[in-house]
């Protein structure tokens, strides 16, 4: 039971950082509308990176083991 609530704090940080960087990635990729500089991003997604290692957890909407998005829809199709 401690070792839980020693434990919560962190993962309620690695929520909020979750949810912050899928909210800056689809203002980025798919609004093509950034919302922070690049370098803000690779910061906060260091800091989850760091903390999944230490929990040991990878949330299921994590960033980290995400890859791709949405195309923006200002892309014209092309065949091939």
């Amino acid at each position: 039971m401690v070792l839980l609530l020693v434990a919560m704090p962190k993962f309620k940080k690695m929520q909020e950082l979750v949810d912050k960087l899928n909210t800056y990635a689809r203002a980025y990729y798919v609004e093509d509308a950034p919302l922070i500089s690049d370098g803000e991003y690779d910061a906060l997604e260091a800091q989850l990176i760091a903390l999944e290692k230490e929990t040991g957890v990878v949330l299921p909407d994590s960033p980290t083991h995400r890859v791709g998005g949405e195309p923006l829809a200002k892309f014209e199709e092309h065949r091939h």
